[in-house]
């Protein structure tokens, strides 16, 4: 299985970096990495339960 931990916070440009210096910022964008994070695994079962019968009525969702 695809390790996808780290893969959206590693994707941050300079200006994202400098508004982690922001008091309270960090943890709002924290909360929206571990969002999008979550998002890729449930995306990667989905597409995986389709493709191996787990959910006959789940069509590949590319």
């Amino acid at each position: 299985m695809t390790d996808f931990r780290g893969t959206t916070s590693d994707q941050q440009n300079w200006l994202e970096l400098l508004a982690d210096k922001i008091p309270g910022y960090s943890g709002y964008k924290q909360k929206e990495i571990r969002r999008q994070d979550d998002l890729l695994v449930r995306e990667s079962l989905v597409k995986q339960c389709a493709v191996f019968g787990t959910f006959p009525f789940l069509v590949c969702l590319e």
